[in-house]
């Protein structure tokens, strides 16, 4: 059932003042939304924020922007200079399609004032959500993480954390190879990280 066309209703606004436009609608419609990201000549640190307005009672969300994606409704993102860059929006229902609207916004978090914004309304189709988690740079990116276990390359337990449901967790860890057994709310996940930092 992943195969729901969204019929997306785009509207553009923002004020501008420095003439930057963040984002505009990649039409190539499909059960996900591309969306293209477009920077001006300054470095930025821009939010990426999903707005839901009415989403299915189940709905899941997944924002994959400039090669790391989060299950988070908002995410910040450090962006350099004259960057161009596709961000991928996912939204899946876990039981039963349902009509979406929601907001999509692109801001710089020093300026708020200067931000576009996405208006998205279509139909979610019921599709197995991805599960797995990710780490990069010290910090496990997840949906809904309650607990993680560290081991070493042996199998020995280093250390259990809880979290009760964090959608990211920082886990100080010296360099080396670790496994990582994380428990969320669809379950277990397994991972294999390198410390190079």
């Amino acid at each position: 059932m992943g195969n729901f066309v969204f019929a997306i209703m785009v509207s553009m606004f923002a004020l501008r003042p420095l003439g930057s436009t963040f984002v505009y609608l990649d039409l190539n419609q499909s059960s996900n939304l591309r969306i293209e990201l477009v920077n001006d000549n300054l470095p930025r640190s821009l939010v990426f924020h999903f707005v839901r307005l009415s989403v299915p009672s189940d709905f899941q969300f997944m924002q994959c922007v400039r090669g790391m994606c989060y299950p988070l409704d908002s995410v910040r993102v450090s962006v350099p200079a004259e960057v161009t860059d596709t961000i991928q929006l996912d939204f899946y229902a876990g039981s039963e399609a349902g009509p979406l609207n929601a907001i999509y916004r692109v801001y710089d978090a020093n300026r708020p004032q200067d931000r576009d914004s996405i208006f998205i309304t279509g139909q979610v189709p019921v599709k197995d959500f991805p599960r797995k988690v990710y780490y990069k740079s010290g910090k496990l990116y997840g949906t809904a993480i309650k607990k993680v276990e560290v081991y070493d390359v042996k199998g020995a337990l280093l250390f259990t954390r809880d979290f009760g449901s964090a959608g990211f967790v920082t886990l100080k860890l010296e360099k080396g190879v670790y496994f990582l057994k994380v428990y969320t709310v669809y379950g277990i996940e397994n991972l294999k990280i390198v410390e190079v930092e």
